[in-house]
């Protein structure tokens, strides 16, 4: 979202940084815990980060370039607004701001990608994603197949370059470097999931019901420089041969997102 803002509002200023729009991600969730190691101080930075931004988008400058940035940051599920009143609510959940998810239509179907770090600093921002979906038929039944490629990118000797405050330092669980995530898979309504594998093996995972969406969740943990790879296959009411758009969590880099032919891997 600081990054849609700063293009519309230009550059701002807080601590001994100046952001862009090209620069403010890697300076907030990055550069500054590398420059300054005072918590404290950085708390100081990130309130005046926060304030600037907020005072750039309500001084009225520029509010077509502003609108358009929320609208971006919107559609890109970085903003989300919930009204306690009904009236309202019901405008909202309808729209990019509401976060509900789309029903699916007799051309059409939604499936899901959700992403919640739980390594307990802040190496989700070297975290990537590509996901890709594919339609067919799998053992006589219609089928929606989906797969995500989750990668850590952080540099080899993470756990000693570093700071502590991003790592977590092993106090989670967790070794100092590497990345755990847990990534929730759902389908089209009505669909259950046939075949779940990661890298190609089966292993446990967790479900549940998303409304009428069934959902498959994997905890997966990453070393500096490692990928894993899962695919989840539904089967019956609501898969197969529908145009399928895939919804995710906001992550720091847009993901790759493609549509493959679908080769069974049941």
């Amino acid at each position: 979202m600081a990054k849609h803002l700063l293009a519309a509002t230009g550059d701002l200023t807080f601590g001994p940084f100046t952001a862009s729009s090209d620069n403010v991600t890697d300076i907030l969730l990055s550069q500054i815990y590398a420059a300054v190691p005072d918590p404290a101080v950085q708390d100081e930075i990130f309130a005046q980060a926060a304030g600037a931004l907020f005072g750039a988008a309500l001084s009225g400058a520029e509010p077509r370039a502003l609108l358009g940035a929320l609208a971006d940051s919107a559609a890109e599920g970085r903003i989300r607004i919930w009204s306690a009143h009904e009236d309202e609510e019901a405008v909202l959940a309808d729209s990019d701001l509401g976060g509900t998810i789309p029903a699916d239509t007799g051309d059409a179907t939604y499936v899901g990608v959700l992403m919640n770090d739980t390594t307990g600093g802040k190496m989700d921002y070297y975290t990537r994603a590509s996901l890709s979906t594919s339609v067919g038929t799998c053992q006589g039944q219609p089928t929606t197949q989906v797969r995500v490629t989750w990668t850590n990118t952080a540099p080899a000797d993470a756990a000693t370059s570093l700071p502590t405050y991003v790592t977590a330092d092993g106090f989670y669980g967790v070794p100092a470097g590497t990345v755990r995530t847990l990534i929730a898979v759902y389908g089209p309504e009505g669909a259950t999931p046939s075949h779940i594998d990661r890298d190609g093996a089966e292993e446990g995972v967790q479900t549940t019901m998303i409304d009428d969406r069934s959902a498959v969740q994997h905890e997966v943990s990453l070393a500096p420089g490692e990928s894993t790879t899962i695919t989840v296959e539904f089967q019956g009411t609501g898969a197969g041969q529908r145009l399928t758009e895939v919804l995710h969590t906001p992550l720091i880099d847009t993901p790759e997102t493609t549509r493959e032919p679908l080769r069974c891997a049941s």
